[in-house]
């Protein structure tokens, strides 16, 4: 129903990524046909190499853009993310507060902010060292973040991290306090196959 409030819907690229890039650059024009509110977010991961900085990032993000009524046209609450690679893993970070602002400042902390959450090809259970490999003679030649950032990236995308260690413990504490919280999520993605994949991650 054209008449109904719109959850606005936010776009959150990966790794090497942004708004321009191939299928994904086109996701909000065709939303926005389907008579969506959508918009692509920048949330620096063209200077930011630690993917919690970029948690708190996308906090701010979504909160100015849930308060901008120029986007946020029905005063909606909460919003929708449409999150690629690296950006689904961000976003978990952000939902399971490991933004560093979260640890000293009660207030950026999440409050429930996102409605759906639609991850396609992220790498929640981490990216083969081949995968990057491979990435090198494509994605790198248009990849907008200098090496050390997207080194610094990618090291915390790979088998036995840190940062994928705590993200996974604290997710499994987020999703037993809000068992429904499962039924708002949807994974894209897949065995691989040839051409199935976006660089990095088969979908």
């Amino acid at each position: 129903d054209p008449r109904s409030p719109k959850v606005p819907v936010l776009l959150v690229h990966g790794w090497c990524g942004g708004p321009n890039e191939g299928t994904w650059g086109v996701m909000g024009t065709l939303l926005q046909q389907e008579g969506l509110k959508a918009a692509y977010i920048d949330y620096n991961t063209d200077q930011i190499g630690d993917l919690r900085t970029l948690a708190d990032w996308l906090r701010f993000k979504i909160r100015a853009a849930l308060n901008d009524p120029a986007f946020n046209t029905d005063n909606i609450s909460k919003v929708d993310i449409v999150a690629h690679s690296m950006g689904g893993l961000v976003t978990r970070a952000f939902m399971t507060n490991m933004h560093p602002s979260s640890q000293t400042d009660s207030t950026t902390r999440y409050n429930n902010e996102i409605r759906r959450l639609i991850m396609v090809g992220t790498p929640n259970y981490v990216t083969p060292l081949a995968a990057f490999v491979e990435a090198f003679g494509e994605l790198l030649l248009r990849c907008p973040a200098d090496p050390d950032t997207r080194d610094a990236q990618a090291e915390q995308m790979r088998y036995g991290s840190n940062f994928l260690w705590v993200l996974h413990n604290k997710w499994t504490e987020f999703v037993q306090a809000d068992p429904e919280l499962l039924n708002r999520i949807l994974v894209v993605a897949g065995t691989g196959g040839p051409g199935w994949n976006d660089v990095v991650v088969h979908v």
